[in-house]
């Protein structure tokens, strides 16, 4: 499976948010976490991580933020794409 299946810890004192996913049994060969604010409309600069990387962690958020992460993953031949969204004590909003 190509895709980078990603899920998230918040910690609120110090405040973080933790990326984790499973290792690449095919052998990636490296990963790079892009991350964006909510109103944002582009990525932010990358952090690039080795292939046996197995997560992530941003120690760059604030109480009430939201955060989208994307996590692309470089393999022998193949790109694998992951998104979370994620909030440290961030108000619920109506979509409606």
């Amino acid at each position: 499976m190509y895709a980078v299946q990603i899920s998230a810890t918040v910690q609120a004192l110090p405040p973080r948010i933790q990326l984790q996913w499973e290792s690449d049994p095919y052998g990636a060969r490296s990963y790079t976490v892009f991350r964006k604010g909510r109103n944002a409309t582009v990525w932010g600069t990358g952090t690039f991580l080795p292939g046996y990387a197995t997560g992530f962690t941003d120690a760059n958020v604030v109480s009430g933020g939201h955060y989208e992460y994307q996590v692309v993953k470089a393999g022998q031949g193949y790109t694998g794409y992951g998104y979370i969204y994620a909030g440290l004590n961030a108000p619920l909003r109506d979509n409606r």
